[in-house]
């Protein structure tokens, strides 16, 4: 995820936070959970304990800060929080760099699971409240609810769920449908119908018309929840393209391709969207000749 250096930093800082833990209580932690911790990850993990240990007590260290996890606790120390390049660096450098922790923090290969991170919470927290665990959850929500601004999402404070395993099981939960409605063209929930879906193209010559679902502050919508408001209307909520789209995307349908749990409600959506966008040949070849013959206008 980030440099070495960096990770130190921030365990380095964490360590500050509780004068009465050392660095051997936060590995001791961590080995009670080692065994957990390998079972989490699909591969098996060639490495002896210490090193995986130190792994994630690193790992975990560096994601609690990055998720501004601890800004409260961070003020009264010297705060890591700006992990981006040296103050020399222009300010498109540091976007760039900013932009890429953000988008690692989510890829499937670097999840670091949730237990990990209450573990060492809990020697951070100390006594400080009886319940650290629903302390970091909360501050896990609110990391991704500012991460996923832009994008309609079914979740709000009131209806958060507790059962999220990691960061970008958190994620996928966000974007699922808020309403149940998951039945394929077969009438089944587990697999994806790639023949449900046609192009655009089809939609319109079949006298259906596509509308952007707008959020009435009456009730929130998922992304996912595309629907007939009325015959021959689709409506379908809209999308935003940005630095992280095509990166988080690919990440949710890798994890519902090894997660069956999951679900598979991201890899239809982005199926159906497929459908959308393609064109036939015919009109493809159309569409070329015109472009090629059109006189250039500056």
């Amino acid at each position: 995820m980030a440099s070495q250096t960096t990770k130190w930093d921030c365990l380095d800082c964490i360590l500050k936070l509780n004068h009465g833990k050392d660095l051997q209580e936060y590995l001791s932690a961590i080995r009670q959970i080692e065994q957990n911790s390998r079972w989490f990850y699909l591969d098996e993990i060639h490495m002896d304990k210490g090193k995986f240990c130190q792994i994630l007590l690193l790992d975990g260290c560096f994601m609690l800060v990055t998720v501004r996890a601890l800004d409260e606790m961070l003020d009264v120390v010297e705060s890591p929080r700006d992990t981006s390049p040296s103050n020399g660096e222009s300010e498109e450098a540091t976007h760039w760099y900013s932009s890429s922790v953000l988008r690692d923090l989510l890829l499937l290969e670097n999840q670091i699971p949730f237990f990990v991170l209450n573990q060492i919470y809990d020697l951070i927290d100390g006594d400080h409240h009886q319940n650290s665990t629903r302390v970091l959850i909360d501050k896990l929500f609110q990391f991704i609810e500012g991460f996923l601004d832009k994008y309609p999402k079914s979740i709000n404070a009131s209806n958060r769920p507790r059962d999220a395993h990691h960061l970008l099981d958190l994620c996928h939960m966000y974007f699922r449908q808020s309403r149940v409605a998951r039945m394929d063209c077969n009438g089944s929930t587990n697999t994806v119908c790639r023949k449900c879906w046609r192009k655009a193209e089809e939609y319109y010559e079949a006298g259906i018309v596509f509308t952007k679902k707008v959020h009435d502050g009456k009730s929130n919508h998922s992304l996912l929840d595309i629907n007939f408001t009325r015959p021959g209307r689709l409506e379908i909520p809209s999308l935003v393209i940005d630095d992280y789209t095509v990166s988080i995307f690919r990440n949710l349908i890798a994890f519902e391709q090894t997660t069956p749990q999951a679900g598979n409600d991201i890899t239809t959506y982005i199926i159906f969207l497929s459908g959308l966008i393609k064109i036939t040949q015919r009109r493809q070849t159309a569409c070329s000749k015109r472009c090629s013959c059109a006189p250039f206008t500056p």
